[in-house]
């Protein structure tokens, strides 16, 4: 699978040891593959960069997450800093810092949001550049630091934040009549 990866060569390195996963270090919620190099360096890969290529939507999309991750961050800290529980609107769930989702409340879902961001900045996917790939480099990041801080004040402008159960964000329950 490894070897059809756009950048097969670069990921491939000396050589493969072995393969393993481990836990975002970002968001700590999924599991991302590794190579272990002969030389003991590791890098990660994606098996649907494998199978379907680059794609230059979603590493803009990836980078725009990025980019407000903090401002996500501190949303669930506050949530959670009063002794109020929070349950899913949806499942009905008590959550808690480890069993949490954060999400954007319709009709301005993040895609929305990044969308009219891009429409209002006259840009397209391919006019946000993006740092070169590079090892252990778990998602690319904006290169233009003014669209960097553009993206990141119309985003707290604009976004309506809400905690979320997992199951919930990540299935169709969600889903707005």
């Amino acid at each position: 699978l490894i070897s059809i990866h756009p950048e097969a060569s670069q990921k491939i390195g000396c050589g493969i040891e072995f393969f393993t996963s481990q836990i975002d270090p970002v968001w700590h919620k999924t599991r991302h593959f590794l190579i272990i190099r002969i030389d003991g360096s590791q890098t990660d890969f994606s098996f649907h960069t494998c199978i379907d290529g680059t794609n230059d939507r979603k590493d803009v999309l990836h980078a725009l997450r990025h980019a407000i991750a903090d401002q996500i961050i501190h949303f669930q800290l506050t949530a959670f800093a009063s002794s109020i529980p929070c349950h899913c609107p949806y499942t009905g769930q008590l959550l808690s810092p480890s069993s949490v989702h954060v999400d954007h409340r319709p009709p301005n879902t993040f895609l929305f949001i990044a969308t009219l961001w891009m429409q209002q900045q006259c840009l397209d996917y391919q006019d946000i550049p993006l740092v070169d790939n590079a090892d252990n480099q778990w998602v690319r990041s904006m290169c233009d630091m003014a669209q960097k801080n553009s993206w990141r004040q119309f985003h707290e402008f604009s976004a309506t934040l809400r905690l979320i159960s997992p199951i919930a964000n990540l299935s169709n329950v969600k889903r707005e009549s």
